[in-house]
């Protein structure tokens, strides 16, 4: 009846890969969105995982240690998400809004796992591109056409982007407090 014949102990592995890989990057995700700016930390972990995404049928077909593989890199590659997306709303977002924004994307994160849930169930259930497949190439698909979006209408700051008002540029700028210089410690050697 089923397509795979997979013990628990490797559904476990499977079902555990993302977060090993997701856990592995948000640090580092954030330092490298803070250095060279979140755009491109941001999308292109998107861009990645929705390329994997598209594979993932295919990996599942060939060896579960390769879609274990895949979902652990998907992970990797989403793990900076969030803290890219932080370093961001630093440059985008007046301080008077910082406590509105960020709980308002993880209500559109929550909305957005309840809505593809739903259309996953109802994809796979009436074999749609070949059944549960579907769910990785449609998501992988759409994931594709935000990236394109987000290269044309994403940007790191408000001085960067070329097509926003002088007015509301002015306005971020004196709304928006500057970053405070990182400080770092000389390490002190005794001789």
């Amino acid at each position: 009846k089923y397509e795979f014949d997979w013990d628990p102990s490797k559904e476990g592995f499977i079902l555990g890969a993302f977060f090993y890989g997701y856990i592995s990057t948000q640090v580092i995700g954030g330092n490298l969105a803070e250095k060279f700016g979140g755009k491109w930390i941001f999308g292109g972990g998107i861009f990645i995982a929705s390329i994997l995404t598209l594979l993932t049928p295919l990996a599942a077909r060939i060896d579960y240690k390769l879609l274990i593989a895949i979902r652990v890199i998907i992970g990797m590659a989403s793990g900076p998400a969030f803290p890219s997306a932080a370093a961001l709303w630093g440059k985008w977002i007046p301080a008077s809004e910082r406590s509105t924004v960020p709980p308002a994307a993880q209500v559109g994160t929550n909305m957005g796992i309840i809505f593809t849930t739903l259309l996953v169930s109802i994809m796979a259930q009436n074999g749609f591109l070949g059944g549960w497949p579907s769910a990785f190439y449609v998501f992988g698909i759409l994931s594709c056409i935000w990236f394109i979006c987000w290269c044309f209408f994403g940007f790191n700051a408000p001085n960067e982007h070329p097509r926003i008002s002088n007015k509301e540029r002015l306005f971020l700028n004196k709304h928006i407090p500057p970053r405070p210089p990182k400080v770092y410690k000389e390490k002190k050697t005794t001789e």
